[in-house]
């Protein structure tokens, strides 16, 4: 299966934050005593068709939605399942006909409706889907001239995503009538982030654009705010909070280091929400290729280099990090004083908020015997924690869902 693009870097020890430097404290390491035996698998669903869920699922109500990469010899397509809650079974499943490219977009559910973006690097002339969420039927399909990796937002009536060289949509959620489109000298696949008015989103380079930049628009327009440069491809999906942006940095790709004679780099950017000032940088050791989380006043993000991290939200200070044994792509969850991260390999952990000790582990790749490839967000519903991946074997490869009781 072809990998989405991405980010990488090396470990780097000490931070430089605002005209200060922060020394890393570091947790436990994942190696250590568990506190517990780890979570109860409630159920876990198999797409029949081979393939893989590379986006984080959408659990609300009684069903998860997963969206799918899916192979067919040296062809790939996409897929898109509804899965009950409660039991693991298959309510209904889209292909569109066979047509659907391949999906690394997440679902996204609004009024009854699922939006979710198709294609990958190689893919153009791309669709944003809206499906009935009860059935599984198209509502509208709405054509972009690039993919869309891209997962949706939904906000006052309004979708919005970024479409590769092909800038960001905005259409209307009922009608798929489109509303704006930015276009300009940037490549954005980043999912973009909507508050109080605006639409952040990052780029980085393409064949055809280089611009590296944190760009803010206009909800209703889609006319710039403003745009700042950045210094590394800004891929992780900006998140906005307390009259901040944060997004993550990195360069290399998704799957794999930067390449020499490039060093491997990353770091988390905050931003003034107002103006795109740089108010700090917490740089670490591999790429930030997702979009962080906010708890309690701290901001947790994970690297390619193996580390979960936390720090202060206001200042970028007081930088925390713990081990978690291998490249972190999704996105931690917070729940409870509990941090859920999963790395790459399948490997998710536990972490008690307060002091970050591990309190248990869960090892897809152990359970399974097969690689393991873990990219999407595990999502925290209803007291449940649901985990989607892909697992190849010698028989092919499998899109999976876990649902756990931690």
């Amino acid at each position: 299966m072809q990998r989405v693009a991405g980010i990488i870097v090396a470990l780097i020890v000490t931070a430089a934050v605002v005209g200060g430097v922060w020394h890393f404290r570091t947790g436990p390491d994942p190696g250590t005593v568990v506190a517990n035996p780890g979570p109860r698998v409630v159920w876990t669903y198999e797409a029949p068709q081979r393939g893989g869920f590379v986006a984080a699922p959408w659990v609300e109500g009684d069903t998860v939605f997963a969206s799918a990469v899916l192979t067919h010899g040296l062809r790939q397509s996409g897929g898109v399942y509804a899965v009950d809650a409660a039991s693991g079974r298959q309510r209904w499943a889209f292909f569109g006909g066979g047509a659907m490219r391949p999906v690394v977009s997440a679902p996204v559910l609004a009024g009854g409706r699922v939006y979710v973006g198709e294609g990958m690097h190689a893919n153009f002339v791309c669709r944003m889907y809206c499906l009935d969420a009860a059935t599984g039927l198209p509502h509208w399909t709405f054509e972009a001239a690039d993919h869309i990796e891209s997962t949706p937002a939904v906000r006052d009536g309004t979708v919005y995503f970024a479409a590769g060289n092909d800038g960001v949509y905005a259409l209307d959620a009922g009608t798929g009538a489109k509303v704006w489109q930015f276009a300009a000298d940037v490549h954005i696949d980043a999912s973009p982030a909507v508050a109080n008015g605006r639409v952040v989103v990052g780029s980085g380079p393409s064949r055809r654009f280089k611009t590296m930049q944190v760009v803010s628009l206009d909800a209703r327009t889609g006319r710039p705010v403003w745009r700042t440069p950045v210094d590394l491809p800004a891929w992780g999906s900006p998140r906005v909070a307390n009259g901040r942006v944060y997004v993550g940095l990195g360069n290399g790709r998704m799957t794999e280091p930067a390449k020499p004679p490039e060093t491997p780099r990353g770091a988390l950017l905050c931003l003034d929400e107002v103006t795109g000032r740089e108010l700090w940088t917490v740089p670490v050791g591999d790429a930030v290729f997702q979009q962080p989380t906010l708890d309690g006043g701290r901001v947790y993000f994970g690297s390619r280099d193996g580390y979960l991290y936390a720090a202060d939200a206001e200042t970028g200070s007081g930088v925390r990090r713990v081990a978690v044994g291998g490249p972190v792509i999704a996105p931690p969850a917070v729940d409870g004083g509990r941090v859920y991260v999963l790395a790459m390999n399948g490997l998710l952990t536990c972490l008690d908020a307060a002091d970050f000790g591990v309190v248990w582990r869960f090892d897809i790749r152990d359970r399974t015997g097969a690689e393991v490839l873990a990219i999407g967000a595990p999502r925290v519903y209803a007291g449940k924690l649901h985990v989607a991946a892909e697992l190849e074997t010698g028989a092919g490869r499998t899109a999976i869902l876990y649902c756990l009781q931690p």
